[in-house]
C-alpha cells in the first residue's frame, strides 16, 4: 500500500506547485492582405457584366430550334401533300365504286366499297421543345453580391469583368432502387452556371483570371414509387423549375466570385479567434506583469481592423511583447517552484509567437513558435502546431505586398 500511495502523494505534491494558467479566449478582426495585389495607387474599381458568351450560346440554341421547326414544317408540308395524294386516289376509287354501284341492277351483286389507305405518320410539333436559354443577366443582379473590399466603385481604376458563360448541360436523370412494393424512382437534376472573373489594372494588365462553378451541380428533385408522377410533375413545372435553378445557381456563382476576388485582390476584414495565456498569483509569486501584457496585447489585437499596415495596433502589441520577454529572463524550466518555470516559459513562447506575427515580425514569431513546439508542454506544442499554418499564410501575403 505504501508503494502505491507514495507516487500519488508525489503527484499531488507536484500539482500543488503548478501555476494556474488562464486561457484568455479572444476574438478580433484584422485586414487580410491580398495574394494578387492591385497596384497601390489604384483605389477604385469598375464592374462590367459581359453577356457575349451566353448570348452567342442562346443564339446558337435558337438557331438549332428554328432549324428543327423549319424541318418540321417541311416534313408537315410533305405529309400534307401525301395526305392529299391519298385522299385524291381514294376519292377516285370511291367515284369508280359509286358509278359501279349505280349501274348495278341487283344490290346483291353490288361492288364492295373500297377501304381508305392509311396516311403516313403525321409529324408532331409538340415534340420540339424550346431550348433552355440563359435568361438575361444585368449588373443590377450583382448588387449586394459583388463588392471588392478596400476599394470604391468608380471609373478609371481596376476593371472587374464578369463573363457569364451561360446555363449549361441541364438534364434530369433517374435511378431505380428496390423491388416490388419497395421500388423507388429518384429523379436528379444536373447543370452548371459558370462565371469567369477577370481583374485588370491600368498599366499592369490582368491581375486575376478564374472561372467559378464550372463543375456539374446535382440535386435530388423527388422520389416516387412510379415513373408517371414525375412525368405529370414535368407538365406543370419543367420551365419554372429550370428558371429557378438558373436564378439560384447564378446567385451562387456571384457569391463564389465575390469570395475569390476578395481573397486574392481585396482587403476583407477577417476574424481570428485565439488564446492569450496568463497566470494567476500562486505560492507567493506575482503575475501582474503578465496581466498587464495581456491587457496591452488584447487592446492591440482589437485595433488590427483599423488599418492595413496595423499602425494603430503595433504600439500596444509591442508593449506586451516587451513585458513577456522581460519575464523570460527569469525562466528556469528545471525548477517547478520558480515563477517562470517550464509551464510559464512555454506559455510565454506561445504568446510571443502570435504577438510577433501580428506586428509582421515573422522571423521572431517563427523562432518562438519552434520553441513552443519543443518546450515540453503538450498544450503549447499543440497551440504552436495550429498557429504554424496561420503564420505561413500571413507571411506569404505580407511578402507579396511588401
Amino acid at each position: 500500500m505504501k508503494k502505491i500511495l507514495l507516487p500519488i502523494a508525489i503527484l499531488i505534491g507536484g500539482l500543488t506547485f503548478g501555476q494556474n494558467v488562464q486561457d484568455q479566449k479572444v476574438s478580433f478582426k484584422y485586414v487580410q492582405l491580398p495574394t494578387n495585389p492591385i497596384p497601390k495607387d489604384i483605389s477604385n474599381y469598375n464592374l462590367v457584366v459581359d453577356i457575349s458568351g451566353y448570348a452567342k450560346s442562346n443564339e446558337d440554341s435558337m438557331s438549332v430550334y428554328q432549324n428543327r421547326l423549319s424541318t418540321f414544317e417541311a416534313e408537315f408540308e410533305t405529309w400534307l401533300e401525301d395526305k392529299k395524294r391519298v385522299d385524291k386516289l381514294y376519292l377516285m376509287e370511291l367515284a369508280k365504286w359509286e358509278r359501279a354501284v349505280n349501274a348495278t341492277v341487283s344490290p346483291a351483286v353490288a361492288p364492295v366499297m373500297p377501304i381508305k389507305p392509311p396516311y403516313s405518320k403525321q409529324p408532331i410539333k409538340e415534340d420540339i421543345k424550346l431550348p433552355l436559354l440563359t435568361e438575361d443577366v444585368t449588373e443590377a443582379q450583382t448588387n449586394g453580391l459583388i463588392n471588392l473590399e478596400g476599394y470604391t466603385k468608380g471609373e478609371g481604376g481596376a476593371v472587374v469583368t464578369l463573363e457569364i458563360l451561360g446555363f449549361q448541360n441541364a438534364s434530369i436523370s433517374v435511378k431505380k432502387t428496390g423491388t416490388g412494393a419497395a421500388t423507388k424512382y429518384t429523379y436528379t437534376s444536373s447543370c452548371k452556371m459558370p462565371v469567369k472573373v477577370t481583374i485588370e489594372a491600368p498599366g499592369s494588365g490582368i491581375i486575376l483570371s478564374e472561372t467559378v462553378n464550372d463543375n456539374l451541380q446535382t440535386s435530388v428533385i423527388k422520389s416516387y414509387d412510379n415513373q408517371y408522377e414525375h412525368k405529370l410533375w414535368l407538365i406543370d413545372n419543367y420551365d419554372t423549375f429550370w428558371a429557378q435553378k438558373q436564378k439560384s445557381m447564378l446567385t451562387a456563382s456571384f457569391k463564389s466570385v465575390n469570395a475569390i476576388i476578395n481573397d486574392k485582390c481585396g482587403y476583407p476584414k477577417k476574424t481570428r479567434s485565439t488564446e492569450i495565456y496568463t497566470v494567476k498569483k500562486h505560492k507567493g509569486h506575482d503575475y501582474t506583469d503578465l496581466i498587464d501584457a495581456y491587457t496591452n496585447v488584447k487592446s492591440g489585437y482589437d485595433l488590427l481592423f483599423k488599418d492595413v499596415d496595423r499602425t494603430s495596433a503595433i504600439g500596444k502589441i509591442q508593449t506586451g511583447i516587451e513585458i513577456w520577454e522581460d519575464a523570460l529572463e527569469e525562466t528556469n524550466p528545471f525548477y517547478n517552484k520558480d515563477r517562470v518555470n517550464k509551464k510559464v516559459t512555454a506559455l510565454l513562447y506561445a504568446n510571443l509567437a502570435e504577438a510577433y506575427m501580428w506586428i509582421n515580425d515573422f522571423d521572431s514569431a517563427d523562432n518562438y513558435l519552434q520553441k513552443a513546439k519543443i518546450g515540453g508542454v503538450l498544450k503549447y506544442k499543440n497551440f504552436a502546431k495550429r498557429l504554424q499554418g496561420v503564420l505561413n499564410g500571413l507571411k506569404a501575403r505580407y511578402e507579396v505586398n511588401n
